[in-house]
């Protein structure tokens, strides 16, 4: 009874329209029987896939960094996520107690939001011949990077290579 009556779909409901654009009509029964006039139909796109990494990349040219140097990393996700989230990066590098470097990326704003940038700032004694993206993880286990749906991004195990050569 009354207007603005909640609609509820069970994950089942919600899983055999698909995700994509729909068009939503609602009919009104009051306790009487009447139906009311079906309303003009409201587009809404229904999203139930999480975002994944489709891309990485070092962007700098083959060649010797030294420390202090910067190296931009750019990471494109398969679609747009909440701006301002942020993502780690884990390098083949090891910092002074051995443990891969970290670079946290952000997402960015409007057209930019497919994508998460973070610097590299090459530091002393960082060597490889040929610096790699190891993995890019959901910053931390309770923080995830999410659509404007909420789906959360799925980590990437360095299912992708994307290297830059070389340090000193």
């Amino acid at each position: 009874t009354g207007f603005n009556q909640p609609i509820e779909l069970s994950p089942a409901e919600v899983t055999s329209l698909g995700d994509g654009l729909l068009d939503v009509t609602a009919r009104q029964v009051d306790p009487a029987g009447n139906n009311s006039s079906e309303t003009t139909p409201m587009n809404l796109t229904l999203d139930t896939v999480d975002p994944t990494i489709y891309s990485r990349l070092l962007d700098a040219p083959a060649g010797f960094y030294n420390a202090g140097d910067q190296i931009p990393i750019v990471i494109t996700l398969s679609e747009p996520a909440v701006p301002g989230q942020q993502l780690s990066v884990l390098l083949n590098v090891l910092d002074p107690s051995d443990n891969p470097v970290r670079v946290l990326a952000t997402v960015g704003t409007d057209a930019d939001a497919v994508k998460a940038f973070g610097t590299y700032t090459v530091a002393s004694g960082q060597n490889t011949a040929d610096l790699a993206i190891e993995s890019v993880l959901n910053d931390q286990a309770n923080n995830f990077v999410t659509d404007v749906a909420g789906n959360k991004l799925i980590d990437d195990n360095a299912q992708q290579s994307s290297s830059i050569s070389s340090l000193v």
